[in-house]
């Protein structure tokens, strides 16, 4: 691990913890990428106080200097693509360089889409943020093909959907 080129990555809360650790310029982190990166929506279609979101992202943008690339699916149910933009928008107001990636629906729930099986929805955009970085985008490390799993039973067709996304899946949370 180089020290001094770090690249910080999180999902959902853990977006939103990347967004809060990169606006203090930790020395060494190149850029920050914030998949669906918000708090405060315990169910579909509800967050709890959208308005006090929007401002925390203002805070956190008020001194970032790091680049940051946040996605998010145009079908997340728990960050609508209206809040994303808004909370970015707060976020660049007072010079913080972020961009937003609008990525196609994913799924039933795009909140997910970090855990999309390829990446191809966000892939491209990654790289391509990488790049201005001048972070490396290639495969170090070729990984094995994911073994063939037995479904589980019983399953209803939502288990079934998640499970035929999690056997291709190449996510950490199969370590």
């Amino acid at each position: 691990v180089d020290p001094a080129r770090v690249l910080l990555i999180g999902h959902s809360m853990g977006g939103f913890a990347v967004l809060a650790a990169s606006a203090s310029n930790p020395p060494g982190v190149l850029g920050t990428i914030s998949f669906a990166g918000a708090v405060g929506s315990p169910r579909p279609d509800y967050v709890c106080q959208p308005d006090s979101l929007i401002d925390v992202d203002r805070t956190f943008g008020t001194g970032a200097r790091i680049p940051s690339l946040w996605i998010f699916a145009v079908n997340d149910d728990f960050f609508a693509p209206a809040l994303a933009r808004a909370m970015l928008n707060a976020y660049v107001a007072n010079g913080a360089s972020a961009s937003l990636f609008e990525a196609p629906s994913f799924g039933g729930n795009g909140h997910m889409l970090v855990g999309s099986p390829d990446g191809a929805a966000w892939w491209p955009r990654v790289a391509a943020f990488l790049r201005t970085l001048n972070l490396p985008t290639n495969i170090l490390v070729p990984l094995p093909e994911p073994r063939e799993l037995a479904q589980p039973t019983p399953l209803d067709d939502a288990g079934r959907d998640a499970f035929a996304n999690y056997v291709p899946s190449r996510s950490y949370e199969k370590a």
